[in-house]
């Protein structure tokens, strides 16, 4: 009976970890994005494994060579110890956002936002003012994670 026990409370446990992760295309709208991308969205893509998902949001292509601005929200399971562990030197810690919350700029900016469990990293490279928009997005993707 012990047996039986401690099996169905590894399970319970268990449970959470193993459930699909949440589609991060639900956590923002076309409309949200739509001012960071260009002015509307031209394609959402949703890709991922089973410890990530990511979507991303492109607009109108624009340029020479015909680039597209993009919103990028990548979503995966964390403890808040591995968020802090994964905390980037040169990276700013951001308050008012999750959990915690730290912004990456430079060659490959972004934002990393932990809450309930979940880091959500967003990206807006193209916008004016990245990290505001940044900031803007992620607050909008936490109502809904």
């Amino acid at each position: 009976m012990r047996f039986v026990a401690v099996i169905g409370a590894f399970l319970v446990v268990a449970a959470p970890a193993s459930a699909k992760l949440r589609n991060p295309c639900s956590l923002l709208t076309n409309a949200e994005v739509a001012k960071h991308v260009g002015g509307h969205v031209v394609t959402r893509t949703i890709g991922g494994t089973s410890s990530f998902a990511i979507c991303t949001w492109a607009g109108p292509t624009f340029g020479y060579f015909g680039d597209r601005r993009e919103v990028t929200v990548t979503i995966n399971r964390s403890t808040k110890a591995q968020f802090e562990d994964s905390f980037t030197p040169g990276s700013s810690r951001i308050k008012g956002l999750g959990e915690a919350a730290f912004a990456l700029s430079g060659g490959r900016s972004f934002l990393s936002v932990y809450q309930s469990g979940f880091t959500l990293d967003v990206t807006a490279p193209y916008s004016d003012a990245q990290l505001r928009a940044e900031k803007t997005l992620a607050t909008a993707a936490l109502e809904r994670l």
